[in-house]
């Protein structure tokens, strides 16, 4: 694929502005960590607990409204401030554990973004020691390529107009590649496919959680509005809230970006 751009990457170094942000915005001290096979034990432990400690736990903010009001969990606390950050830890955890990713072998991450997803993905993939690409539909706003090509170690464009379509599209391309196909074989590479893991949306059922627990004693709510991407978002957010809430007329509602 022509389209990749190629950085240099010190694997032993961590992305300087996510380590920053991570100083500044929680108070963690970001530590130099090494590829993912080198990591002892205790020490990829005590990083598995790091992460937990400052991804989530986000803020519940009320603005009232009439006689009622409105609560708005604050994803943007997270160290990428989005709430993908839930998601990738997890998801990398879980790939590694289901041997689908291999410390030691494995190197490269890749996975498709048309927001927040890759960045946030990039962050957590150099923290555990893994190269990370990112395949973008044409046509983003430069500022979200931007965020993707400072974090990631190469990116895709796709070279067709019809946006999420051609982005998958280029997918298929970049896994019927030869030299693809042989890295995917040899698990040197590995293609995340966040919006169809089981992980995602379950990774996102801690949204649900956190928002009703936060909410006031006797506080109930009657209808969850989320912004609406793959679906994974709000379909995690869906089955906490319907197992947690008491409120048998709640509802949940999307918004689809434009």
């Amino acid at each position: 694929m022509n389209s990749i751009k190629t950085q240099n990457i010190d694997m032993k170094t961590p992305l300087s502005a996510f380590a920053n942000r991570l100083n500044k915005r929680t108070g963690y001290l970001a530590e130099q960590f090494p590829p993912a096979d080198t990591l002892e034990p205790e020490r990829r432990q005590r990083l598995d607990e790091e992460i937990s400690r400052i991804v989530g736990h986000t803020r519940l903010q009320f603005i009232p409204v009439g006689k009622g009001g409105i609560f708005l969990k604050l994803e943007t606390d997270n160290p990428s401030e989005t709430h993908y950050d839930r998601v990738y830890p997890y998801l990398i955890r879980s790939l590694e554990r289901r041997g689908i990713i291999v410390p030691g072998v494995t190197e490269e991450l890749y996975d498709s973004s048309s927001g927040s997803a890759g960045p946030s993905m990039n962050c957590f993939a150099k923290t555990y020691g893994y190269r990370p690409f990112n395949v973008l539909p044409q046509g983003l706003p430069p500022a979200r390529i931007n965020a993707h090509e400072e974090t990631a170690s190469g990116i895709i464009v796709s070279r067709y107009q019809n946006y999420l379509e051609g982005m998958i599209q280029t997918v298929r391309e970049l896994l019927e590649d030869v030299t693809m196909q042989e890295k995917l074989r040899s698990k040197k590479a590995v293609f995340l496919n966040h919006s169809r893991r089981k992980e995602t949306p379950e990774a996102f059922r801690a949204i649900g959680k956190e928002v009703i627990d936060q909410l006031p004693n006797g506080v109930e709510l009657d209808t969850w509005i989320c912004a609406m991407g793959n679906g994974t978002h709000i379909r995690g957010i869906s089955e906490e809230s319907l197992l947690r809430s008491k409120n048998e007329h709640e509802m949940t509602e999307f918004v689809h970006p434009g």
